[in-house]
């Protein structure tokens, strides 16, 4: 057969044979090998669905996700893996083990795979497996192992950065005997064989603990002790085979690479969602870390407080609970991440502050592509219309900013020394929290991320730590504690809150705060430390329910539910005042214990609202009782409130390093004006730069010295930025395409460059350090068609503070095989001494082409990542078949081939590939289709997708402009098909709007079609 390329071929074999530098993730960063391998300083920043690497690159990003799922395994066959690196990125390789039994439960050699089983005895199917069955549980590890031979042997070896497992896999609570059987041994274990404590723990009269019976999901509430012993050894359960699974892939891999879950942010606080997923996010950390090698893997939406509340607590689960411990380098990896549809500016104020709050890098989801659908199109970084969205042009930002001093940002941590406070994520109570009946991803109505928002506000730094961090090495960090429902904790977690406080500790607390054990058996834990005694929930009358008020300088106008009944012991009413003049006062409880005090709060903390006034001030509400406890805030601003405010928590590296991401809570900018923040001592620095996130440049700012840290004189914050205030003499580049005629259409701050033209470019060299910065040379690299001058501009020593900038000329060539709409090119401005490339910086650009030169996707059909289409026209374009009313009999079509009779539902000629819902019948000998553009184009080809056998072996092409009169523009009655089953045929120039394709079949049986694509130019 004689080689035929389609476009998508064409692409492929253009980017073969002229790769360019650039197109390597090394390019933008000093962290990555030629040959890809990761030193200790590489941070992993890439988004899905660019396997292969076409457009992460130019963007500055190193990584994408793959995965496996070796579904030939149960039948005792080899895996059918094939070769997914090209040398361009690395991957987060997930292995899908559980996923292989998908379709089936029977295996050649492991027999029947047993599934889990529901509390009404209903077995779980499709990825969901037994753990607890051996062999079951055998079986998938095993699949593991078997996947990482067979992407060893296929020489991807090189390609793996992190291992991960089956997405997002949180299997339910298993009811099955064998589970049922090993639950029985660990509440013997668990109560030390004191029957009669679990008795009283469960309200029941077993005689062994043979008897005991697992409650049902919903009787959590009626239930409450069964239920917390049921849930840990449900978790802890889950947990081992998670290690295990770890492992078998870890042991396969000559290189023993960390593994970590796709778990996700609903098992962290959302109750119904926690309720019925077997994963503690403390324990799996606590039980893998030696295998994830200090990384915890989460996939995490969303945007502002709730992401930096979510990954700080998962960055406290992956630390050791010995803060002195430090084997590994801790942080949280995201395996997808977005601000769901959110716009560019929101993705910058929230994912800015993320490496101040434990996350080490990750993979952003997705890519997106034209005609994107359903997620794809919700969270993609690119419009169903092709064009890139802001949040895309904010990540290649991001990755800049990342990538000017990424080992800083790989293994800094939170500055030792500065004020912070600390939070506990009271797991226990929030598996018994009712739910809202907002929605099934609400939180509880004590709701801890409101309380953790209003800190913020007030200009607190919050720690949001489990169980395990309550003890005293750890919290000596913190100058308050903070327990927001939190009425379940052990002896041991109570002894350990006493020490903090008679250490000189605040505790602020609601409700019942550890009036029960971890078994709901009760224990009043904290009532001598909180001065009090509590006497029960105030359940209300019809005319009095359990509505309550706080007061303030504006009157009674903070609002609570629900109130805990009381007497004091040592402790003293501290509010008596308000109580006098309105019996529904919420209460505060102050109570000095040794050095410390603790301040207790009769109603839900997290319930607090405003009624008739501004969030600031419950916000005020909280920092004026922090305040009282001698407990300051760490940052203000002097022109911008706290509730639009956001300054993260100082990351500082061993060599004395230290930056400050600062960002807006609002969509309004933050003026320019003066921040203040608290610093540890260990901060010597003696300059401060400024890099906003709505550039890649740097300046210089001013700041003086304060008692406790300094005063930085802050430009405007229009979305995020960071201040780099340095100690070592590390260069930090900048650069900038000078005055563009054009931008990008979803963000000015992109440049789009015309072909043929020649820019300047700017790029600054900075020296933050307190010591000179050896001389060196300042260089720019552009694609390898592109011509940057000079060659390199040579620079003698810069001393402390010191920016210096440099002009270069970029020329961009007329024409290029890397021109693509939609697309980004990277300038890449490189810093080099002594013979090591020491910084780099990158500003992506985009290109302004002309239309009429290219051919265009007409058909509006839905591409994906495999097979992209850069040049697309959003037309609205539809499509008809030219049928007689009435076929002779025994001819049908059905579109799409999944219909169950003949007929059309769908549009399988246009709504993507390979699936049996995507592609259409032809049971006949021809098949006619009239294409409608909507518009007159000039049309130059169309290209065709075989789907099963038989397949065309003849088509026809015709053109017309009012859809009556059509003319044959193209024959091809032997067409070639590719290996990726396609076949292009080119029409004669020709103008119109309706586009008639005639396709012939071997037989009178007909045969299948997967895809049918329009390609034209504007005539405008």
């Amino acid at each position: 057969m004689k080689l035929r390329l389609t476009l998508a071929a064409l692409a492929a074999a253009s980017a073969a044979f002229a790769l360019d530098p650039l197109e390597k993730a090394d390019a933008c960063s000093t962290q990555l090998s030629p040959e890809l391998v990761p030193a200790e300083g590489y941070f992993p920043i890439g988004v899905l669905g660019d396997h292969r690497f076409r457009l992460l690159p130019f963007a500055g990003l190193n990584l994408c996700e793959t995965s496996h799922c070796c579904y030939e395994f149960k039948d005792g066959k080899p895996c059918a893996y094939r070769k997914a690196g090209n040398g361009k990125g690395l991957f987060f390789f997930n292995v899908w083990a559980a996923h292989t039994v998908y379709n089936s439960s029977e295996t050649k050699h492991y027999g029947t795979i047993k599934r889990p089983v529901s509390d009404s005895g209903r077995e779980y199917g499709r990825q969901m497996i037994r753990y607890f069955d051996p062999a079951t549980r055998q079986y998938v590890l095993d699949a593991a192992a078997a996947t990482v031979d067979s992407v060893m042997k296929q020489g991807d070896r090189g390609s793996v950065f992190i291992w991960g497992i089956d997405n997002e896999w949180e299997p339910p609570l298993d009811y099955s005997e064998e589970a049922v059987t090993a639950f029985r041994a660990f509440l013997e274990k668990a109560y030390g064989g004191d029957l009669s404590k679990l008795n009283r723990a469960w309200g029941e009269t077993y005689k062994a603990f043979a008897d005991a019976q697992p409650p049902k999901v919903a009787e959590y509430t009626l239930k409450p002790g069964a239920w917390l012993d049921w849930r840990r050894f449900q978790e802890e359960a889950y947990a081992d085979f998670i290690r295990d699974y770890f492992k078998a892939i870890q042991e396969r891999d000559p290189d023993h690479r960390a593994v970590v879950t796709k778990s996700t942010q609903c098992t962290i606080e959302m109750q119904s969602v926690v309720r019925n997923r077997a994963l503690n996010h403390e324990i799996l950390a606590d039980r893998t870390r030696d295998l994830s090698k200090g990384w915890y893997g989460i996939d995490q939406y969303g945007h502002g407080d709730r992401n930096t509340y979510e990954m700080n607590y998962l960055y406290h689960c992956i630390l050791p609970n010995d803060p002195a411990e430090r084997k590994f380098r801790y942080g949280v990896f995201s395996g997808e991440a977005n601000n769901h549809a959110g716009p560019g500016w929101q993705f910058a104020q929230s994912y800015w502050r993320l490496p101040s709050n434990g996350y080490k890098g990750g993979n952003f989801f997705v890519l997106g592509y034209f005609g994107a659908k359903n997620d794809y199109s919700t969270f993609g970084l690119t419009a169903p219309d092709g064009v890139r969205r802001s949040r895309f042009h904010y990540l290649t930002r991001y990755a800049a900013m990342i990538h000017r001093s990424e080992p800083f940002w790989a293994k800094a941590e939170p500055a030792a020394g500065v004020p912070r406070i600390a939070m506990l994520m009271p797991q226990r109570d929030i598996l018994l929290a009712n739910d809202t009946g907002v929605s099934r991803w609400d939180y509880s109505t004590n709701n801890r991320l409101s309380v953790y928002s209003h800190l913020r506000n007030a200009g607190y730094w919050v720690d949001v730590i489990p169980y395990g961090k309550l003890n005293p090495a750890f919290l000596k960090q913190y100058g308050a504690l903070f327990l927001v429902g939190a009425e379940h904790l052990s002896p041991k977690e109570c002894a350990d809150i006493e020490a903090f406080v008679q250490a000189g500790g605040k505790l602020y607390s609601d409700m019942r705060a550890g009036s029960f054990d971890e078994h709901h058996l009760e224990a009043r834990g904290l009532e001598k430390v909180l001065g009090l005694r509590h006497k029960g929930v105030y359940t209300g009358i019809e005319v009095s329910p359990d509505d309550v008020w706080y007061n303030t300088e504006y009157g009674n106008v903070i609002r609570g539910d629900g109130k805990i009944l009381y007497e004091t012991t040592t402790g003293k009413l501290l509010n008596a005042e308000d109580l006098f003049h309105n019996a529904k006062a919420a209460q505060v409880v102050g109570n000095d214990y040794g050095k410390g005090k603790s301040f207790w709060f009769t109603t839900r903390l997290g319930a607090l609202r405003p009624e008739s006034v501004e969030p600031m001030v419950v916000s005020n509400f909280f920092g004026g009782w922090l305040k009282r406890g001698g407990v300051k805030p760490a940052y203000a601003h002097s022109t911008a409130g706290g509730d639009r405010l956001r300054v993260e928590q100082p990351q500082m590296t061993a060599d004395g390093n230290l930056a400050i991401a600062v960002a807006g809570a609002t969509r309004f900018a933050l003026p320019a004006g003066t921040l203040t923040v608290a610093l540890p001592a260990a901060a010597k620095f003696t300059h401060a730069f400024w890099a906003p996130a709505e550039s890649a440049l740097l300046e210089k700012v001013a700041f003086t010295r304060t008692a406790d840290g300094a005063a930085f004189a802050l430009p405007e914050v229009k979305t995020a930025g960071i201040l780099y205030c340095f100690t070592t003499p590390e260069p930090l580049l900048g650069i900038a395409v000078l005055n563009p005629r054009h931008a990008a259409k979803s963000d000015p701050a992109t440049p789009e460059l015309v072909p043929g033209e020649t820019v300047k470019v700017k790029v600054q060299l900075a020296n933050p350090g307190t010591t000179e910065l050896a001389a060196g040379a300042v260089t720019l690299r552009a694609p390898a068609d592109w011509k940057a001058e000079p060659a390199k501009f040579d620079t003698a020593a810069l001393k402390p503070g010191e920016l210096r900038e440099f002009t270069f000329q970029v020329t961009i060539p007329e024409s290029s095989a890397h021109f693509r709409p939609n697309f980004v090119y990277p300038l890449v401005a490189e810093f080099t001494a002594g013979g090591a490339r020491t910084g780099v910086i990158h500003q992506s650009v985009g290109m302004r082409l002309d239309p009429k030169k290219f051919d265009h996707l007409l058909s509006d059909n839905a591409t994906d990542g495999r097979f992209p289409r850069d040049f697309a026209i959003r037309t609205g374009a539809e499509y008809i078949y030219n049928f007689p009313e009435e076929l002779p009999d025994g001819q049908y079509v059905k579109d799409p081939s999944s219909n169950k009779t003949p007929g059309r539902s769908g549009n399988g000629l246009t709504d993507g590939l390979d699936w049996w819902s995507r592609r259409v019948t032809f049971a006949m000998p021809e098949a006619e289709v009239v294409f409608d553009l909507k518009s007159a184009y000039e049309v130059t080809a169309v290209n065709l997708r075989k789907g099963a056998p038989a397949f065309p072996n003849g088509i026809e092409v015709e053109v017309s402009e009012d859809g009556k009169s059509f003319r044959t523009v193209a024959k091809a009655p032997k067409p070639d098909w590719d290996e990726g089953g396609w076949t292009m045929v080119k029409t004669e120039p020709a103008k119109g709007r309706y586009v008639l394709v005639r396709i012939k079949y071997p037989t009178a049986k007909g045969g299948y079609l997967d895809e049918l694509e329009i390609y034209g130019r504007p005539l405008k």
